[in-house]
């Protein structure tokens, strides 16, 4: 089983890195104020980006890496495989024929 690691999440619109969590401040008058999460703005490019958009970016570059490997992975294959086969046609076939296993010389 793979070692699961921590990911850093990016920016769906410029892939940045550095996220600000944005609150929401609630008022109860029996209870006074609460922060409340509301999601989070990117430093860089200053949009507010969403959790679900972020993850879906992070999912589709492990999908990328991970077809990028499995084309690297086809492509030796197919190398090992034609290589093999030009061997095996420039290599002259040994006919065996009756006659050549039932002599002997003496």
């Amino acid at each position: 089983m793979p070692v699961m690691r921590w990911k850093t999440l990016c920016c769906p619109q410029c892939e940045g890195q550095l996220l600000i969590p944005l609150t929401v401040l609630r008022y109860h008058p029996a209870g006074g104020t609460s922060p409340e999460p509301s999601g989070y703005r990117c430093a860089t490019c200053h949009s507010d980006v969403d959790q679900k958009a972020m993850l879906a970016l992070l999912r589709r570059q492990e999908l990328q890496h991970e077809l990028k490997a499995l084309e690297d992975e086809h492509e030796t294959l197919s190398q090992t495989v034609s290589a093999a086969s030009s061997d095996a046609s420039n290599a002259s076939p040994t006919r065996v024929t009756r006659g050549s296993l039932n002599s002997r010389s003496t």
